[in-house]
């Protein structure tokens, strides 16, 4: 992976943290890109909102070599005992990123919908 000019004065620690988030997008990515049921469930715990936007750019940018219509459910949150895990900005980055690779967002969709999310 490129590293980004704003890396440059991260701490070695801070620099480390950024490279395994990079990982954990990757290997996500290629989970999802792999997917062979017609439904899976991908968890979001310690995703940035920038990271899940990465993620979802990776992962939807080309179409999936699929036979059949798939659906991906993102786990983003939970209750009281997990809620510190998300970011609570997840749902809206999740959003804008899907909406800018030509998304709708559909409340209704369901698993027929082609190149839609709620």
């Amino acid at each position: 992976r490129r590293l980004r000019a704003p890396l440059a004065g991260l701490t070695s620690r801070a620099h480390s943290q950024v490279a395994m988030s990079d990982a954990k997008v990757a290997g996500l990515t290629k989970q999802i890109r792999a997917q062979v049921e017609k439904s899976d469930e991908y968890d979001l715990d310690n995703y940035s909102e920038q990271a899940a936007a990465e993620l979802m750019s990776a992962a939807f940018g080309a179409p999936l070599d699929v036979a059949h219509a798939v659906r991906c459910t993102f786990l983003i949150g939970g209750g009281k005992s997990v809620r510190g895990r998300y970011d609570p900005n997840l749902m809206r980055g999740l959003s804008q990123a899907l909406q800018k690779l030509g998304f709708d967002d559909d409340s209704g969709a369901s698993l027929g919908s082609s190149r839609r999310f709620k």
